[in-house]
């Protein structure tokens, strides 16, 4: 990534995360498995919700931070990687697949993350990053949690 606004990383990260909730709901149409078609529709409805967030830390940021320039954002291949898991989708037959592969997207995120906060210059961009971090591991807790319930159905 180059010369990237932070607006623009904001705007990608909610659009990845809807297009994973629509593979996640078209998946889901075709999977035999009661457990994992339940775990799939509640993924779905997470990325909707994450999207949603990340939406709205964009619409509630500042004009300031969300016009912040990156000269040189960090060549991160996550883009690749996100997308790669996206279509990974079709591999998945267990509960376990589908939660390693949405643990490898979280972490995948928060790596993001945490490079391009290191390249901020200003701390209301690093506190942003910062905040943004700390709700995809919240939110991967909660997953792996509330996943595991889904073994005791």
């Amino acid at each position: 990534m180059r010369f990237k606004q932070i607006e623009d990383i904001l705007s990608w990260v909610t659009q990845f995360h809807a297009d994973l909730e629509a593979k996640f709901r078209e998946f889901e149409e075709g999977n035999a498995s009661e457990r994992v078609v339940l775990l799939l529709e509640y993924l779905a409805d997470h990325e909707h919700t994450l999207a949603t967030t990340i939406a709205q830390y964009q619409a509630e940021a500042s004009p300031q931070i969300l016009h912040t320039w990156f000269n040189q954002t960090p060549e991160v291949d996550s883009p690749e990687k996100l997308k790669a898991l996206s279509q990974g989708l079709s591999g998945v037959k267990t509960t376990e697949d589908v939660v390693n592969l949405s643990i490898t997207c979280h972490d995948l995120f928060i790596d993001m993350y945490k490079d391009i906060q290191m390249s901020c210059e200003t701390s209301s961009a690093k506190d942003l990053f910062q905040s943004l971090i700390e709700l995809e591991q919240h939110d991967k807790i909660r997953m792996v949690r509330d996943a595991g319930r889904f073994e005791d159905i």
